[in-house]
């Protein structure tokens, strides 16, 4: 009797603390001696097997197109922002991967961790084959997406990833982004669009999100659409959004969507009155905690004494 058990997870990765109850959970995980792990790189295997495998005949046609737009491909290869090495673009590396680019994979599985390890329950989007094959298949059959003709030139945008995963997000935060159209002056729809790049990306510890970070993320045609437009566009969104208390700067252009309690704490900052009297007393009292190592200097006709 053979019996073979599946799961999306590992225990460890999805319920913080397992290893602690090593005698409950290892009575169970000592049954099944042979363990098959899904690596990120196998992930991407099965995405491109399964979801992304193009018919024999289109290949050519495909690899044609890539060398037709190779310049603007280029461009598109790499996310700002990224402090690590991420897949690079080449023919065979976009026949397969199209219409997701070659460091999607990597990026949303990232995201995905992110986003699981920072529920409040312990539970969230899992990072393995079923679940980005299901994201996979629920961005590409979108007719909202533009895919369903495999028309080349489309591309995949981060926040068309945000749109599969909405539901096992924090209400909080899924609120917040829902409620944009409704409650920002002067809206435009980029503006929603930006909040869902920035809320998943910024969940990456290695990604600084800038507006050249969100511009790259959020191309959906790069035969049309160019990089540095959509940069302009996305820093005057950026502007609204900072105005309405949405989002942040930081430091070297970096932004940061305010989830739950950061932007409750931000509105109690901007609410508070400081007076005058107030910044001066508080300064003489930061200069004094400075000076007062030094002591007491007595100086006669310009001469220390």
């Amino acid at each position: 009797l053979w019996l073979i058990v599946t799961a999306q997870a590992k225990l460890g990765d999805i319920i913080g603390g397992v290893e602690r109850m090593d005698a409950q959970f290892g009575k169970i995980g000592d049954r099944f001696d042979t363990r098959l792990t899904l690596t990120a790189e196998d992930v991407e295997k099965v995405l491109e097997g399964r979801i992304l495998q193009k018919k024999d005949d289109r290949v050519p046609d495909i690899r044609s197109f890539y060398h037709q737009y190779e310049g603007k491909l280029a461009v598109l290869s790499t996310l700002p922002g990224a402090s690590r090495d991420l897949a690079p673009m080449n023919a065979d590396e976009f026949t397969a991967d199209t219409p997701f680019l070659p460091y999607h994979p990597t990026l949303i599985q990232a995201i995905f961790g992110s986003v699981q390890r920072s529920a409040a329950t312990g539970f969230g989007v899992n990072p393995e084959a079923r679940s980005m094959i299901g994201m996979a298949q629920g961005v590409l059959s979108d007719p909202d997406n533009g895919f369903v003709d495999g028309e080349l030139g489309r591309t995949v945008a981060i926040d068309m990833v945000y749109d599969r995963i909405v539901v096992d997000l924090p209400l909080q935060d899924k609120q917040e982004i829902e409620k944009v159209p409704d409650q920002l002056p002067g809206y435009r729809e980029l503006d929603q669009r930006v909040l869902k790049a920035l809320y998943l990306l910024q969940s990456v510890p290695w990604i600084a999100v800038t507006p050249n970070t969100l511009a790259h993320a959020l191309i959906r045609d790069f035969r049309t659409e160019k990089v540095g437009t959509l940069t302009a566009d996305v820093e005057e969104s950026l502007r609204r959004l900072q105005a309405a208390r949405y989002v942040v700067p930081k430091e070297g252009d970096v932004w940061e969507f305010l989830t739950g309690a950061k932007k409750s704490f931000e509105e109690e900052v901007s609410g508070v009155t400081v007076r005058q009297i107030d910044l001066r007393r508080e300064a003489r009292r930061m200069l004094g905690e400075v000076l007062r190592p030094v002591g007491k200097l007595n100086y006669k006709r310009g001469m220390r004494s």
